[in-house]
């Protein structure tokens, strides 16, 4: 047989020794831990055995260790700590200023005057003395001009 014929079978038996004892450690070790589970009094003296304080308890120690360090007014998220806000004063806001509408047409005759006008950048239709549109209310309509009112303004608006 030729040397490097046995290196290879040499080489797969020591692989198949090595898969042999990894498969015989998990099997151990899952058998333990089903022991573990099934009978809780020996998963206690397992504990005790180690006396090991439970994750919980130990963090919760350094959380009070911690917190009696250190001062209660340090954000531990934001780092540097924001300045003091001043205090807030509510006052009332003002309303925004009544901007009036654009005239846009007048069409005047005696008997049946109609106007048109832009509200807010919208465009309303023929309007007719007393007719509103977007809370603008036409007041009257004359030859050059034309009074809308709001919230108890008026203003005399022209072409």
């Amino acid at each position: 047989m030729s040397p490097r014929k046995r290196n290879q079978r040499g080489a797969a038996s020591v692989a198949a020794l090595i898969l042999l004892i990894t498969g015989l450690f998990l099997v151990y070790r899952g058998w333990s831990a089903a022991q573990l589970v099934l009978s809780p009094s020996r998963a206690g003296r397992a504990a005790a055995a180690k006396e090991e304080v439970p994750l919980v308890q130990s963090a919760e120690r350094q959380d009070a260790a911690i917190a009696a360090e250190g001062s209660p007014e340090r954000d531990p998220l934001h780092w540097p700590p924001a300045p003091p806000s001043p205090p807030k004063h509510h006052q009332p806001a003002e309303p925004p200023p009544l901007v009036p509408p654009t005239v846009r047409m007048i069409l005047y005759d005696k008997v049946n005057p109609t106007v048109r006008i832009d509200v807010e950048g919208q465009s309303s239709g023929d309007l007719h003395v007393g007719d509103s549109f977007k809370g603008w209310t036409v007041v009257s309509i004359k030859s050059g001009t034309v009074e809308v009112a709001k919230d108890g303004k008026t203003f005399t608006r022209s072409m």
